[in-house]
């Protein structure tokens, strides 16, 4: 009697095992495929050199693109950026993007009361725009992209420009 009333408990962590094993098989990717996306941020015509940069795409839906996932980066020093999606995963979903860029100079802060800019000291921190600000949001910026596979060298750099003089 024992041995079939434990055979009943040992099916279902006999399914359970098989499943986690079809998972392992199968891998448990994103459920979409990706493709690298790298490029270079230019401001009128210049690479972006020294400055904390972060690109953005969202998918437009109003072209097809049903993804549920933002896409970001930091660019380097030199203005190189790649997108990631979740937790640092390199990739993007194939499909079209409206992009947003926002990127400032290095972080300095005030102090006293003449408010100069002292580099690490503390006080309130100054964060100048080194670009206009309508690339800031994807539905302001006027950048779309489609994310393709094989794409050539230089299809996801950003021309952007810089602040206009007040």
């Amino acid at each position: 009697m024992k041995a079939l009333s434990i055979l009943p408990r040992r099916r279902p962590l006999t399914a359970l095992g098989l499943l986690c094993l079809a998972l392992a098989v199968t891998g448990c990717g994103p459920g979409f495929k990706t493709v690298q996306v790298a490029g270079k941020i230019l401001v009128n015509g210049e690479p972006l050199t020294g400055a904390d940069a972060t690109v953005l795409f969202r998918p437009d839906a109003s072209k097809g693109n049903t993804v549920n996932l933002d896409f970001s980066g930091k660019a380097d020093e030199d203005g190189n950026y790649t997108l990631y999606y979740g937790n640092g995963n390199p990739g993007v979903a194939p499909g079209w993007y409206k992009v947003a860029v926002v990127a400032t100079e290095p972080l300095v802060y005030r102090t006293g009361p003449d408010k100069k800019a002292k580099a690490r000291m503390p006080g309130m921190p100054i964060r100048k725009t080194l670009i206009d600000k309508r690339y800031t949001t994807p539905t302001t910026s006027g950048i779309e992209i489609e994310v393709v596979e094989n794409a050539a060298p230089g299809t996801y750099d950003l021309k952007l420009t810089r602040p206009a003089d007040k």
